[in-house]
């Protein structure tokens, strides 16, 4: 059984909620990937911890994880440490766009970037409308609840299917490489 008890869920006894599908692209993504990896919304640490194992297997590479919520991020922590691969992983308190922004400003690029945090537009348009910027040449972006139920709703507030289409699907530089669980992938070829 998944966790919370639903058999889609994976359950590897850390907090969050992945389908297997997502999972398991994760870690292929970053496992095959070249250079380093960023991560937007470390909640727990459930997809960190599948990256930093990913990361251990290729044998290297680095993982930084950005997130704005201190007491997530403390239990994330806890949850990575004692999983293979934590020595990879640097936790980064801060709000995205502007841990984004630092990144960009200080020249840091990226083989693989995962969009896991705020699902609303405005937070995934921040996110997306940077790819271009942190990527490397034939590096991909995947972007978590892109087929999210409430990205249809008006009402709701995920907006990050809208937020994909008016930026990396309107950059001629960006191919779509597939929907995989719920996410979306992107690759970035200038």
């Amino acid at each position: 059984m998944g966790r919370f008890g639903l058999p889609f869920l994976i359950d590897i006894g850390i907090d969050g909620f992945l389908l297997k599908a997502d999972a398991l692209k994760l870690h292929e993504m970053t496992r095959r990937s070249s250079g380093n990896i960023l991560e937007l919304g470390t909640h727990k640490g459930l997809s960190t911890s599948i990256m930093a194992k990913a990361l251990n297997a290729r044998g290297s590479g680095q993982l930084e994880t950005v997130d704005i919520d201190a007491d997530a991020n403390a239990v994330a922590r806890t949850n990575v440490a004692a999983r293979e691969g934590a020595e990879r992983v640097t936790f980064t308190l801060k709000d995205a766009t502007l841990r984004l922004d630092e990144l960009i400003a200080e020249g840091h690029r990226f083989g693989f970037v995962f969009v896991d945090h705020w699902h609303g537009y405005q937070a995934t348009h921040e996110a997306a409308s940077r790819m271009a910027s942190v990527l490397e040449p034939g590096g991909f972006v995947f972007f978590h609840d892109y087929l999210g139920a409430g990205n249809a709703d008006p009402g709701h507030v995920y907006g990050v299917y809208q937020a994909v289409l008016d930026t990396i699907c309107e950059d001629e530089r960006f191919a779509f490489y597939g929907n995989f669980g719920c996410c979306g992938l992107y690759r970035y070829l200038p």
